[in-house]
């Protein structure tokens, strides 16, 4: 399931980000804030893969990777938290 749930992200992602690009303004910033941007960011500061080797990056540039981190960090506090709200409503409680 979270294999599935991984790739379906990724190619959501993808789309939606593809679709955001099309657009004019405000709405094209919103693709700052998702993964792939801040996980190539990432990526590219880590020294492993350049510009065009590895198998996600996307392209040169991007956000810096600092900026990525603190992003890539509220998401991952924002899904912890849901997760324990949802077991505990779920869960049996004592």
């Amino acid at each position: 399931q979270a294999v599935g749930a991984s790739l379906g992200v990724f190619f959501g992602e993808t789309i939606f980000v593809g679709l955001l690009s099309l657009t004019d303004g405000w709405p094209t910033t919103i693709a700052k804030g998702l993964f792939s941007e801040n996980i190539d960011a990432i990526m590219g500061a880590n020294g492993t893969f350049g510009a065009s080797n590895g198998p996600f990056i996307a392209a040169t540039g991007g956000p810096p990777g600092w900026r990525a981190a603190v992003i890539l960090a509220s998401w991952t506090v924002l899904f912890a938290g849901l997760a324990f709200w949802r077991f505990q409503r779920r869960d049996i409680q004592e």
